[in-house]
Formats: C-alpha cells, structure tokens, sequence
C-alpha cells in the first residue's frame, strides 16, 4: 500500500494494459523488453523456461540455479518448496492487472530476496469487465488462443481467462504445449474486500540442448540427444481480504494452498559408458566393436504441495504509514530420479534396452513462521523514512 514515490528503491513494472498492447510471450518476455538491469537467457532452451537474471540475481526453473529473486502472484510466494525455482509458464500472463519489480533485499519478501522481488496483482471482474478473445498463428506452427471475460453484479465480481499456446519450434522435435486456466469471484463493500482465485496450468515443454559445432554447421536445426522435456502441473487456491477497520485502520490477509507436479525426461549420452566394457573402442572389448548401452534416459518426478497464511495490520495517517504482519508457510517435497541406458537411435533419441534404476529419492517438508514489520514515515513532502525488518524461524527436515 506505499505509494511507489515513497519505496526507497527504483521501482519498475507495467500493467495489463501494456501488457497486451505488446503482445510478449510471457511475463519474463514483458520484463525483459521493459524493465532495466534485466535480461533473460534461454539456457534450458525452450522460451516458457527462461533464466531472469537482475543485477547478478537469478529466477530461474533450472533445479541448482542458485535464486535470487522472490515471485509472489497475489500475496503468495510461487516459488517453489523445492529448490526455489521460479516455473515462469505457470504465470497466466493475460490474467496480470499489474507487477512491479521491487529491487534489494528487502526484509518484507522473506527468505531468498537478495536481489529483488516480483509482487503481480491479477484481474478482478470489477476492474476488467467485458469479453475479451484474441487467436494468432506464425511460423514453425505456432497458434494460441485467449479468451477473458469479467463482470460484476452488485457487491459480487467475477473474473475468468482460459489461455492455450501451441508450437512445434524452430529446431527438430522441440514443440511446446501450454494451457492455463484461471479464475477468481470477489465480494465488495466500501470497507471489505474478499476474493477467492483458482489458477490452473498444464504444459508440456521441451527445449532440447546445445548441439556441437558439427551439428550446427550441417544442420542449424539439428538436435544432439531428445528429448530434453518437462511436465509441469499446477493448481493453487488463494482466499485473500482486506478490511478497513477505519480511515486510519486497515486488516489485511490470505490463506493459499498450492499443488505442483513436474516430472523430467532427458535423453543423454551414458557418461558411464567411456572405457567400460561396453566401449567398442577403448573398454574391455575394445578392438570387437561392442557399443551398448551409449545412452541413458534420465527422468525426475518432483511433487509438491504447499499452504499457508499472511495476516497484517496497517495504521495510516498523513505523513506515516506502519504495517506489522505476520505469516506461516509449510510445504511437502517428493523427488526420485532414475535411469536407463540404452543405445541411440537414427533421430538421436534413445531406444531403452535395460531396466529403470532409481538412483535418488527424497522426501522433505519445510515450515516457516514469521513477524515482520515496515515503517515510513514523511519527514517533508518529498523526503521519507523507511525502516524494516523480519524475523523468520525455518524447520527443514530431509529424509
């Protein structure tokens, strides 16, 4: 609720009005094209996947990438239990009111906002009435489709957007398939606000890897090992209200859970097959031409499930605005990798000749509380104070 000229930091964001005007792919794409000190880097080369990089900090869904940026949609953080990482494709773009860029570490965004954080606000039928529906097609079979509608009835609003994205990609065997749903009811009096939102995806993406230079040079769509996909599904429930006490006295809050599946698939060449006995060249049979098992096809599963609440107070008056709140998130990890080698067929793929090994397994759960405070106060119309700060308490527990 702090007027933007009163952030003690270079805010930058957008709204949904240039949002559409320009037609960006997705939220990463938008920010890329308009917020400084921001770029994005396709290293898992599929453009739903991209890595945001903020002054030297990172969002990014490549599982290890060291995060450094915090996502909230609506009050909720998005990133991941797992590894922090940030799914940009589950982010309904066309659903986005506004976003702004918050850079620092500020205390008020909780655990891992070193370089910034990223605060979306999605539609509401009572501020986006009407019917909206958009269809466009381009090369490398590329179609999408988008239809929105919002209206309100008395107190009560309502707001709904289904979008779906298809592609096959420039490059062989890289489609991408992407659906996301979301949809959210209000009620609306002049002091009390509630909405409940349901946001949906289901994608199905692949961005296979770099290729060596006598690929490329052959054929500059050519892939080296396929396919290189992930699976992702999401489903979150958001109930968030806001109650003004008073001119002066504002209660604010929300209560989420948040479901996310993503399973990998990756064809690889077998880094265990170099001098061992199935190497035709150098291994055991080295002389006999016995090449098996040159690939391997390596698959994750990642579940998670997550929930928790925020309640805050905020006391207004002319020149200071106080806000005190508190929050509580818990969440549960699944994760298994597994392997199964095989040999390359004549697409670079890998026909699977041995039977599945499961080498990782994890299970974890995390649970966070935390109080946190923020204070600014207007020591002249054009000069003010801000002072915050957080204390967080975070059981971490891998089995």
């Amino acid at each position: 609720g702090i007027p933007k000229d009163q952030v003690p930091s270079n805010v930058q964001g957008g709204t949904s009005k240039q949002i559409e005007n320009q037609n960006t792919l997705s939220i990463a794409d938008f920010m890329n094209q308009n917020i400084g000190n921001l770029n994005i880097n396709e290293i898992g080369t599929n453009p739903f996947q991209p890595d945001v990089n903020y002054r030297g900090f990172t969002a990014s869904p490549l599982l290890g990438t060291p995060q450094g940026l915090s996502v909230f949609q609506d009050g909720v953080r998005i990133n991941e239990p797992f590894g922090d990482i940030v799914n940009w494709d589950l982010i309904p773009q066309g659903a986005i009111s506004s976003m702004n860029l918050i850079p620092g570490s500020n205390p008020l965004y909780g655990l891992n906002t070193l370089g910034g954080a990223l605060a979306i606000r999605t539609k509401s039928g009572r501020q986006h009435p009407g019917l909206g529906v958009e269809a466009y097609g381009g090369s490398f079979g590329r179609r999408a489709g988008e239809i929105e509608y919002g209206g309100k009835t008395g107190p009560f609003d309502y707001y709904i957007l289904g979008h779906v994205f298809e592609e096959d990609g420039w490059r062989d065997f890289s489609p991408s398939d992407v659906k996301q749903f979301f949809a959210k009811v209000g009620y609306e009096t002049g002091s009390l606000d509630f909405d409940l939102s349901l946001t949906h995806a289901d994608n199905d993406l692949i961005g296979n890897e770099l290729v060596p230079v006598s690929f490329f040079e052959r054929r500059r769509e050519s892939v080296f090992t396929l396919p290189d996909q992930s699976l992702n599904e999401m489903t979150m429930l958001n109930l968030t209200s806001s109650w003004f006490v008073n001119d002066n006295i504002q209660l604010a809050g929300n209560i989420s859970h948040r479901r996310s599946d993503r399973k990998g698939l990756n064809g690889d060449s077998n880094d265990d097959f170099e001098d061992s006995d199935n190497d035709g060249a150098t291994g055991a049979n080295g002389g006999l031409g016995i090449n098996e098992d040159t690939a391997a096809r390596n698959t994750t599963d990642t579940r998670q499930r997550g929930q928790g609440f925020s309640l805050q107070f905020s006391h207004i008056i002319d020149r200071n605005q106080l806000t005190i709140g508190t929050s509580f998130d818990d969440s549960k990890s699944r994760f298994s990798q597994s392997v199964q080698e095989g040999v390359f067929n004549a697409d670079r793929g890998v026909d699977s000749e041995e039977e599945v090994e499961l080498e990782n397994e994890m299970t974890g759960t995390t649970r966070t509380s935390s109080i946190f405070f923020t204070d600014t106060f207007a020591i002249t119309p054009a000069t003010h104070l801000t002072v915050s700060g957080r204390y967080n308490r975070t059981r971490v527990k891998t089995v």
